[in-house]
């Protein structure tokens, strides 16, 4: 059963914790990792590292024969190799084509030599691959070609390009970091290749075939300004594409997916220093993150602040701290809400809550016609945790009722929150 809409704790429940006792390795999919050359011989460990953390049941990776042993020599016991490449590169015929077949989800070209073998082989992917990641070099393949992308089976694509490498595919040149500036382009090259795009930057957003788009709403990530890191991500997700369509749909578990390691990646920078990370500390960080990832926070910003307010509406929940969100501006349009806003921060009380609150506070917050659910990073106890915020749908030009403004104030006051951008956001400044 997919189930539509997902919360963070859930999610990670799922697919981490809440495992038959009778279960077998192939009832968590099975990913084979293809990649790797001379050059870069750490992108394909990288990214089966990744994969086995993704909690997926059978990992694989597959080199070219000039870099087998030193990959071997450095390899997780945990992965299996596959053969399907020569000495530099990867090879079609009809034993490659049964090892395809045996995958539920198929990673190409991490560090890969950019020759036409390789294009080749692509191809077949392409062709005859249900589930398909394509990182790095593929993605740089696909822009010398994008008729590589043409197909008649129905099958899933992910491209999972940085701004370089999206500037090359989309054949533009624009010089802005920021994934939401690409968001046209993007979406005319994914309706008409049938492909999905998740842009990676010091935010993500992703663009589906059928035109919809997701955008990230964590702090920016300096940490992963590092190579590796998108071989990191990409091993991940494919991974987690190898079971979690069993249970989520396929934007959900590309949005988790990325929003876990960039928290991860947030945390290190948070305790440690930007500049450090690693391979092997993102990985460290990710499996803390989802160990720790077993309560359910709500992240009040509004009249839910009221702790005697919600109680009521909740009667499970408690108060376990308060916390404040970089980069968004406290608003009100008859109720409050947060609205993104650089160099500007809202203050946010922390609960504690069980799944029965939530259906109580979707009543309150009349989810999903007027407020949009989301989860978002934020710091407690000096470390990043993800919680459920809503956010509003509607603007309705309609000045807010005094009993709503006086239950506000009482909860800036329960929180011992100073009250000006409270005043100044009723005041509509």
């Amino acid at each position: 059963m997919v189930i539509k809409e997902v919360i963070f704790v859930r999610f990670v429940e799922t697919l981490y914790k809440d495992r038959a006792s009778h279960s077998i390795k192939n009832d968590y999919g099975k990913t084979l990792i293809i990649g790797g050359s001379n050059n870069y011989l750490g992108a394909p460990l990288i990214s089966s590292m990744f994969a086995l953390l993704s909690g997926c049941g059978y990992v694989a990776v597959s080199v070219p024969q000039c870099i087998k042993s030193s990959v071997l020599a450095r390899l997780n016991l945990n992965v299996v190799i596959e053969d399907l490449a020569d000495d530099n590169s990867f090879v079609v015929n009809d034993n490659s084509i049964k090892i395809i077949n045996k995958y539920d989800s198929i990673l190409f070209g991490n560090g890969i030599a950019e020759n036409k073998e390789n294009e080749l082989f692509l191809k077949t992917l392409i062709n005859n691959c249900h589930n398909l990641v394509i990182d790095a070099g593929g993605i740089n393949l696909i822009a010398n070609n994008n008729n590589l992308l043409i197909r008649e089976i129905n099958n899933k694509i992910l491209l999972t390009p940085h701004i370089g490498e999206l500037n090359r595919l989309l054949n533009i040149k624009k010089r802005s970091r920021d994934s939401i500036d690409y968001i046209l382009e993007t979406k005319e090259f994914a309706q008409k290749y049938k492909v999905n795009i998740l842009i990676k930057s010091y935010n993500s957003t992703l663009v589906l075939a059928d035109g919809s788009i997701y955008k990230s709403n964590y702090s920016p990530t300096p940490s992963l300004a590092r190579a590796g890191s998108g071989d990191a991500l990409a091993g991940y997700l494919s991974g987690l594409l190898a079971y979690g369509l069993k249970y989520f749909s396929y934007q959900d578990i590309i949005i988790k997916g990325d929003l876990l390691i960039h928290t991860a990646a947030l945390n290190f920078g948070l305790n440690y220093s930007n500049g450090l990370l690693d391979a092997l500390s993102l990985a460290k960080e990710l499996k803390d993150l989802i160990i720790e990832s077993q309560t359910n926070y709500y992240l009040a910003y509004g009249s839910n602040l009221n702790i005697n307010k919600m109680k009521e509406r909740c009667k499970n929940s408690k108060v376990v701290g308060k916390s404040k969100l970089n980069g968004y501006k406290l608003v009100c349009n008859k109720y409050l809400d947060l609205v993104k806003e650089v160099n500007s921060y809202a203050l946010i009380g922390v609960y504690e809550y069980q799944k029965d609150d939530e259906i109580n506070l979707d009543i309150y917050e009349d989810y999903p016609n007027l407020y949009d659910k989301e989860d978002i990073p934020f710091i407690l106890n000096n470390r990043y945790q993800i919680g459920l915020i809503y956010f509003m749908k509607l603007h309705l030009n309609v000045k807010p009722t005094d009993s709503y403004i006086l239950e506000c104030k009482k909860g800036y006051e329960d929180f011992e929150f100073e009250k000006e951008a409270l005043n100044k956001a009723f005041l509509g400044e």
